[in-house]
C-alpha cells in the first residue's frame, strides 16, 4: 500500500539569488527524498515557496529604489527558473503572498490554538490534525489534496 508523503522544504526569502548552500542544504536533499518515494510508488507532495514577508525584502527594495513586491516577484521568478534548470521537481512552489497561503496558515494556527486549549493528551505526545487543503498546481489548476497530516507540538 502506498504512503502519503508530505515534504515541506524551507521557504527562501525572495531578496536575493539562491546560492550553493541553499541548494545543497535544503533543496537537493528534499528532491532526492521525493524521487526515492515516488520510485516506491508513494504519493508525494513536495511544497515550498518564496517568503515574501520581512525586513530583508524591504531592505533590498530600498537599496534598489523599488518596491518590496517588485523585489519579491523578481527573485521568486529566479527561484522558479533555478529549479527548472536544476531539474528539482516541486509539486508546488508558491509564495507567502497568495490567498491560499494565508488561509492555510490561519487554519493551522487556529487548529493549533484549539488543540492547545483543549488537548487532554499526556505531556510529550504529539496530537495530529488532518487538514483538507486546496493546492494550486503548476498549471494554475486546483488539485484537492486530502490526508495531509500536520504534527502539532503543544
Amino acid at each position: 500500500m502506498s504512503e502519503h508523503i508530505f515534504i515541506g522544504v524551507a521557504w527562501p526569502y525572495a531578496n536575493g539569488p539562491l546560492h550553493l548552500g541553499h541548494i545543497a542544504g535544503a533543496y537537493l536533499p528534499a528532491d532526492i527524498f521525493a524521487r526515492y518515494h515516488r520510485l516506491k510508488s508513494n504519493k508525494v507532495l513536495m511544497v515550498s515557496g518564496s517568503d515574501q514577508h520581512g525586513a530583508p525584502i524591504t531592505i533590498r527594495a530600498e537599496q534598489e529604489s523599488t518596491t518590496p513586491q517588485n523585489i519579491a516577484d523578481k527573485y521568486h521568478q529566479q527561484f522558479v527558473d533555478c529549479w527548472e534548470k536544476l531539474g528539482i521537481s516541486f509539486d508546488l512552489f508558491t509564495t507567502t503572498g497568495t490567498l491560499n497561503h494565508t488561509q492555510v496558515t490561519h487554519d493551522v494556527f487556529l487548529k493549533r490554538r484549539h488543540f492547545k486549549l483543549t488537548a487532554l493528551s499526556a505531556i510529550g505526545s504529539s496530537p495530529t490534525v488532518t487538514l483538507k487543503v486546496l493546492v494550486p498546481t503548476v498549471a494554475s489548476l486546483k488539485q484537492e489534496v486530502t490526508n495531509v497530516t500536520i504534527v502539532v507540538n503543544l
